[in-house]
């Protein structure tokens, strides 16, 4: 009867173990894949004020490869024409002249009004170089959100 008794158990344990063997290397897998980029810097996403509503967060990430990606989440903005991102090597962006007075990138264009999204920085753009994001309509010169990175 104790032999019954230790092999129920222990055929217990074994279907109980299986599935949790199975998400700690699920776990596993998860973390270092993470481990695989590391943030570079971070910022929030302001809109402008007026017609201009934007908010959401911003972070450049660095891969194992050493490519940098600059990531939007829990994103929103006002929907316009012509809108793109870039990169600003000023902080306190107030407007669109701002944007373009000094050294910029642009990062392409904005994929969407709303959501999470990601955007390749070009070879040789270092993240250093850069005070800001910007959300701007290039072809009328006007800010609509923006990011101080810290």
């Amino acid at each position: 009867m104790k032999n019954i008794s230790i092999a129920l158990a222990f055929s217990a344990l074994t279907v109980f173990a299986a599935p949790l063997a199975s998400n700690s290397d699920n776990l596993l897998g998860a973390s270092i894949a993470h481990a695989d980029s590391m943030s570079v810097t971070t910022g929030v996403i302001k809109g402008v004020g007026g017609n201009y509503i934007g908010e959401g967060n911003v972070k450049i990430v660095k891969d194992a490869s050493g490519k940098h990606t600059l990531e939007l989440s829990e994103f929103t903005s006002t929907a316009g024409p012509d809108l793109k991102v870039f990169l600003v090597e000023g902080s306190g962006l107030k407007n669109g002249n701002d944007v373009i007075a000094g050294k910029h990138v642009n990062l392409g264009v904005l994929q969407s009004t709303s959501g999470a999204q990601s955007y390749a920085l070009p070879d040789g753009a270092n993240p250093a170089d850069f005070g800001s994001v910007a959300i701007f309509c290039e072809k009328y010169t006007v800010l609509f959100s923006s990011a101080d990175l810290k």
